[in-house]
């Protein structure tokens, strides 16, 4: 006849429980830091390439050396005197001469206190509007993420493709504005990207996610987008999806 635990082992055994809640809630945490850096910087990038002003002076200054002279001295007070409101974070514009015309770069900090750069030339315009982590040694990795879906009475069946990641390494995955949902950020947990058949250095994953079905119509107030972030390198990309695939079909 086994023996009933003693208080002193079922208060360790709870003791034991909460530590892995609270390891659980500390990596949650910082999940939920890391995804709203990241968000911050991606309303960044939005504000600078649908600045309708921003965008018309850049159209100038692919032609006039005199203007060009203007904002290499100005800095982002050239900006502000001819009425384009950048970003707050945006607290230093730079430029330097490049063999094809001349590039400027606005420099911010993310929450992080880690600094970034979007930059913009007279040749090539923005360069893919993707701010590069000013460190010597970060590497920026090459990520893909995409999905595949299957509508059935009840769900949509997700299979949320990720290429590019560390090999071996974890993925952070989740959903920015789930419809149906008042938080911000849906986590799904971490995956493993296995090396790709066809390149032992590239790391992939395919992992399923099932959205059960809303109650019509959409109201199109969400405009959700699956995340994966390589937690390795801290580096991570979005992929936009319809809100309508959170409602059955009619």
């Amino acid at each position: 006849m086994s023996q009933m635990p003693s208080q002193d082992e079922k208060r360790r055994q709870l003791e034991n429980d909460l530590r892995q809640h609270v390891h659980r809630v500390d990596s949650i945490k910082d999940e939920l830091r890391n995804l709203n850096n990241e968000l911050r910087i991606h309303n960044i990038l939005l504000s600078l390439g649908r600045n309708e002003k921003l965008l018309a002076l850049l159209d100038q200054l692919r032609d006039d050396e005199g203007l060009i002279r203007e904002a290499r001295q100005g800095g982002r007070s050239f900006f502000e005197a001819r009425g384009v409101d950048l970003p707050d974070e945006i607290q230093t514009v730079t430029s330097a001469p490049t063999n094809q015309g001349i590039k400027f770069r606005g420099i911010f900090l993310d929450d992080a206190g880690r600094e970034f750069e979007v930059a913009w030339d007279t040749h090539n315009g923005y360069g893919g509007m993707h701010p590069d982590l000013r460190e010597a040694n970060k590497k920026p990795l090459n990520l893909s993420l995409s999905y595949e879906k299957v509508r059935t009475q009840l769900s949509t069946d997700f299979t949320i493709i990720g290429s590019g990641y560390s090999p071996g390494g974890q993925v952070a995955l989740g959903i920015v504005n789930e419809p149906g949902k008042s938080v911000e950020t849906t986590l799904l947990g971490t995956v493993t990207a296995q090396p790709s058949s066809t390149n032992p250095n590239i790391g992939v994953f395919r992992q399923f996610y099932r959205a059960w079905y809303l109650t019509p119509p959409d109201p199109q107030t969400r405009s959700p987008l699956f995340f994966g972030r390589d937690v390795t390198h801290d580096q991570g990309t979005l992929q936009a999806v319809p809100s309508s695939l959170w409602y059955p079909l009619i």
